[in-house]
């Protein structure tokens, strides 16, 4: 998984992240590869992180193209207090506290978290005008809670909620220095769940959840984009001899606005899907799924998946999956500034760009209601094996397409200016790579009771529809390399974590209207960055910590980069560089 512009998995960048198996709202936002960040838990919060590769829309949502997350969080088991603090470079510092407890048939989980920094460095040498990051200093606020009532041994009653309160100052224009004049964002996340839980600990789970989730955006002076999704959510299962079935319906309405770009819009979705994993013997799993949803903008669509498992021992597993996903767009993506494309943009400078270009913002993009959904499809095919209980492998092939993909495209010389850039929302269609390949590699060993290691190696190819070509520009990690060191000893844990890539694309890409004025590229070819965590356990109830990320200080990005060119014949850079070098070091108290 790479982390930049988005979340990469299997050669796609439209991974779908749920919280506790729950949809989160969809915040408008300008690229659909991002909107999984917004509102994950505070790490005192997490339990652990679930991963699926490849295509999973029939169980989990039309619109896992590369693969699904779910953060599933902690439910209170004891009675204790647990104190965090942390400050490290930038002049960064973190608070958070959190505390659990059990009374009776009721138990919680409750986590407060403070947070500043300021805005990261990266390698010294490449620093100016047009290498930056995209923030500069960014605060923010944290409470979580979940609450749990146990009826019987079978049925629960689960409440979930958290809040977000964050700003940050954004580098408002490519060719300007960072100054107080830059506009303070504030971010605001309210979510609440609430889950009727029945069947518990047996094979077939159900569960019956209300949903609601407000976004907002308050940005340079006016509270745009809102967000509000809500919905209901029910699963529920049954085993019958061979077959273990699950079934579901869900029903959502997302509002959104932007008094800025003028829109205030809604969309309803009504879903309903079945899976059935079918025993074939010992040896073979058989899962077909299929999903169906209902927009009130597109109407209706079928999702089908269907999964095999081959154990010819309890060493050994293969598998095979393949799966349809489908994904409308965002309604920013639709409805901002009300533009409908006829293939003539003339009209969209004169009403639209006039209407903001005063105003403080350096990028306008403009929606089109005749975007269609994205459409795809997923393959993977695998092997696991054990070679014995310290040392094992796997290696999958994976390949998937994507048509009508949705990105934001620059509009052309004539709508640019020291103003500000103007783009639109369209289906990039042949513009953009829509076939990605690849296969993975890891190993992991286990040397002694203290020290073990894991390694791993991926290799991801993008074409063109007609595979005309090699267009992996657009891949930060072609070649990805991983390397994990783990010892422990008593109180005593270390671990080294690297991340390499090679045969990152650094030629200039011209835009599709022009080969001289703007182009995109990566800064570098290959990079190395390595992690090292360290912690002591003084005492049962105190931990200190010591973490050194990207302690070579190496200069990278996960996101390609701007390039432009103007009148004076000069190239101009804008690039998104990872953090540099940064030590971080805190302690835990628990009590």
């Amino acid at each position: 998984m790479v982390v930049g512009n988005g979340l990469i998995m299997t050669g796609g960048d439209r991974v779908l992240v749920l919280i506790d198996g729950r949809r989160r709202i969809d915040p408008q936002i300008n690229e659909q590869a991002v909107k999984a960040y917004t509102g994950i838990p505070t790490m005192a919060m997490i339990e652990r992180i679930e991963v699926l590769k490849g295509g999973n829309s029939a169980l989990y949502g039309s619109d896992a193209f590369s693969g699904v997350v779910n953060i599933v969080t902690k439910k209170g088991t004891r009675n204790e207090t647990s104190i965090d603090l942390s400050a490290g470079s930038w002049h960064r510092y973190q608070y958070e506290i959190a505390n659990q407890g059990v009374a009776d048939k009721l138990s919680w989980f409750l986590t407060g978290k403070l947070y500043k920094s300021d805005a990261p460095e990266y390698k010294s040498g490449m620093a100016s005008d047009f290498w930056r990051t995209p923030t500069t200093e960014s605060s923010s606020n944290t409470l979580s809670a979940r609450l749990d009532y146990r009826f019987t041994d079978r049925d629960s009653l689960t409440f979930d909620a958290m809040h977000i309160a964050g700003k940050y100052r954004q580098y408002n224009h490519a060719w300007h220095d960072y100054d107080n004049s830059t506009p303070t964002n504030r971010e605001l996340i309210n979510d609440v769940a609430v889950t009727y839980n029945f069947k518990e600990g047996t094979s077939t789970p159900g569960w019956l959840r209300y949903v609601d989730n407000y976004y907002t955006l308050s940005n340079v002076g006016t509270e745009n984009p809102k967000s509000h999704l809500h919905g209901i959510e029910y699963q529920n299962g049954w085993e019958l001899g061979q077959h273990k079935f699950i079934v579901g319906l869900e029903w959502h309405k997302s509002k959104a606005s932007n008094p800025l770009y003028g829109y205030d819009a809604e969309m309803t979705t009504k879903s309903a899907y079945l899976q059935d994993t079918i025993s074939l013997g010992d040896k073979w799993t058989l899962i077909p799924g299929v999903r169906y949803d209902h927009s009130s903008e597109f109407g209706k669509n079928w999702s089908p998946k269907v999964a095999a498992n081959y154990r010819p021992d309890h060493k050994t597993k293969f598998y095979a999956t393949w799966g349809r996903s489908y994904n409308v767009p965002l309604l920013s993506e639709l409805y901002s500034m009300n533009y409908i494309s006829d293939g003539d943009y003339s009209d969209i400078y004169a009403e639209n760009f006039t209407r903001v270009r005063n105003q403080p913002v350096p990028i306008f993009n403009i929606g089109n209601r005749k975007l269609k959904p994205e459409k795809g499809n997923s393959t993977i095919i695998g092997i696991e094996h054990d070679i014995n209980e310290k040392t094992g492998f796997a290696v999958s092939y994976f390949q998937n397409k994507m048509d009508d993909r949705i990105n934001w495209t620059f509009m052309g010389p004539n709508y640019f200016d020291d103003d500000g850039q103007v783009y639109y929302y369209a289906n990039v269609g042949n513009s953009f790579p829509l076939k990605s390949r690849g296969v993975e590699v890891t190993f992991h060993q286990k040397i002694d009771d203290h020290f073990s290691y894991n390694l791993g190696y991926s290799h991801t190819r993008r074409h063109l529809r007609n595979n005309n070509g090699d267009h992996s520009r657009y891949l930060p990690q072609p070649n990805g390399y991983r390397l994990g060191l783990s010892y422990h000893n008593r109180g005593l844990k270390m671990n080294l974590q690297g991340v390499m890539a090679s045969a990152i694309n650094t030629n200039l890409r011209a835009a599709w209207w022009s080969d001289t004025n703007v182009a995109q590229a990566y800064p570098k070819r290959r990079y190395a960055v390595l992690d090292f965590n360290l912690s002591y356990d003084l005492n049962d109830h105190t931990t200190f910590y010591f973490k050194a990320l990207n302690f070579t200080n190496q200069h990278y990005s996960n996101t390609t980069s701007n390039v432009y060119k103007w009148d004076d014949g000069e190239f101009h850079k804008q690039v998104y560089p990872g953090s540099g070098r940064e030590f971080i070091y805190g302690v835990n108290c628990k009590f």
